[in-house]
């Protein structure tokens, strides 16, 4: 007669390092104990995801470890998709006020009485101040949880608001006033973009092993490409509408192509992300992803000069369903090949890559603009 597994609340984060700490030495491990050890919890690992639930071989007795005892259970509470709820809602919001400038990037500036390149700042600004507040944000999800940095993400992105209000509808309009409001929701953003992977560790996370399966250098591997592509992004989606206007397209399209970019994006990010969590084929996902990402920018290097909407809505569709795919399964990777290291760290260092490269990447490519009364056709970017 088998013993009832005991439940374990994932509330308690400590856990995993009871389990992994008692009987397994990390320094002495080999990768092959490792790689053992691994494929032996997965084999007995047949799960129910209920608030009671059992873990249970194929013939409903329950399954014991190597040593005899049932391996532990962790129990999931229906609340936490609330949770998941406010991340995604808080990450529309900061993404929503990071580009509310850049479709409108000319109309702004003539709001304002200054140029396009200021404009560009109300983004560049928002990126760069990504980085001051990444050390914060570990500290917050290290020490707090989501709920801590989803509390202070909150407090600076309605004071932003607030602030980046005043200075619009100031008379006249007051740009410093806007952009201070500005950098305080850019402080916000690592506080929310950091935290989709924490939370996901502790309250969807069952099998910590994994994660001793790939060493640290892995992960230089993926921060690169990462921070490249990610800039790359967030160049094109700030600069989007200064690229396509030279060529005849209205702002209305140009924010249109910015609006393919993202839903679509996130359709297929929805589709994606929890197949390739299911089957775990991170890197086939990411190996594939990549190659895709890199022929559609180098397309778009000529879909402006088709002067149609069909080249731009295309890529833009088909750009932004393999980068909103691409992020949260190398984000999860990340995770992954940092531990034990917490959640927090791969992924913030990871953003804060991508942040800074947008922001350098857009400073460059506004450089290499043509004046409005230069080029052919006027002010385009083709250089950059």
């Amino acid at each position: 007669m088998h013993e009832a597994p005991p439940v374990i609340d994932r509330s308690f984060r400590g856990e995993q390092e009871r389990l992994l700490g008692h009987d397994i030495e990390f320094e002495d491990m080999t990768a092959r104990t490792l790689d053992n050890k691994a494929s032996a919890y997965m084999d007995n690992e047949h799960r129910e995801e209920t608030d009671g639930g059992h873990v249970s071989g194929v013939d409903g007795t329950p399954d014991n470890g190597e040593d005899g005892q049932a391996p532990p259970v962790y129990r999931v509470y229906k609340r936490r998709w609330f949770g998941l709820l406010q991340l995604v809602l808080m990450n529309i919001i900061v993404s929503w006020d990071w580009l509310s400038f850049s479709p409108v990037a000319n109309t702004a500036a003539e709001y304002f009485s200054t140029t396009s390149s200021i404009i560009n700042w109300l983004s560049t600004a928002f990126l760069f101040a990504f980085v001051v507040a990444a050390p914060f944000t570990i500290y917050a999800l290290h020490r707090g949880g989501p709920r801590l940095a989803l509390i202070t993400s909150s407090l600076l992105i309605l004071s932003g608001n607030w602030i980046r209000y005043a200075g619009t509808r100031a008379s006249p309009p007051r740009f410093p006033v806007t952009m201070f409001g500005q950098i305080l929701i850019g402080l916000a953003q690592p506080f929310v973009l950091s935290a989709p992977t924490h939370y996901s560790s502790l309250c969807w996370t069952t099998n910590p092993l994994l994660r001793l399966l790939s060493s640290n250098a892995n992960f230089i591997l993926l921060l690169f490409p990462f921070a490249i592509y990610v800039g790359l992004f967030n160049a094109l989606s700030s600069l989007l509408t200064q690229i396509l206007t030279p060529y005849a397209f209205t702002e209305e399209s140009s924010g249109i192509a910015g609006a393919i970019l993202i839903l679509v994006g996130l359709a297929a990010s929805a589709i994606s992300s929890p197949i390739v969590d299911k089957y775990k084929t991170y890197l086939p996902f990411i190996r594939t992803l990549v190659p895709i990402t890199a022929l559609c920018y180098l397309a778009f290097i000529w879909a402006p000069g088709t002067r149609s909407l069909a080249a731009p809505y295309t890529i833009c569709a088909i750009l932004g369903a393999s980068s909103f795919s691409l992020v949260p399964v190398a984000l999860e990777w990340a995770v992954e090949i940092t531990y034990p290291a917490g959640p927090e760290a791969g992924s913030t260092i990871c953003w804060s890559g991508g942040q800074v490269l947008g922001g350098v990447f857009i400073v460059i490519s506004d450089a290499l603009k043509e004046d409005q009364g230069k080029g052919d056709p006027k002010g385009n970017m083709g250089k950059a």
